[in-house]
């Protein structure tokens, strides 16, 4: 019997965005860059995370030309902004975890209508 060593990459934007497609503040980009990247790095199972400035994790996908582009279930196959590059190097697409009834990217604009 054999094994691989599978390696895990998480890429994060760093430019989050609320339910009405606007961008966070400043503040919070700042966050997003500084604090959220550590928060993931902690867990167990991630070896690396890639911050990214762009909207689409395009340009990385086709350098990284992942065997699985993983996205939450916020997402269905035919609506993931990189499929077409995962699918060009060879990869495919998952759709993956819980319902996403409970995402950061809400509670922040929750958190941002309470104190305006």
């Amino acid at each position: 019997m054999s094994f691989a060593l599978q390696r895990t990459v998480l890429c994060a934007s760093a430019t989050w965005h609320t339910a009405t497609n606007a961008v966070v503040t400043a503040a919070g980009a700042e966050w997003a860059r500084a604090s959220r990247p550590k928060e993931v790095l902690a867990l167990r199972e991630v070896d690396h995370v890639v911050v990214f400035e762009e909207d689409t994790a395009d340009r990385l996908v086709a350098a990284l030309r992942p065997h699985v582009h993983a996205k939450g279930t916020d997402y269905r196959a035919d609506s993931v902004p990189e499929a077409a590059t995962v699918q060009k190097v060879g990869g495919r697409v998952e759709i993956v975890g819980d319902p996403k009834d409970h995402s950061s990217r809400d509670l922040i604009v929750r958190i941002v209508e309470h104190f305006r």
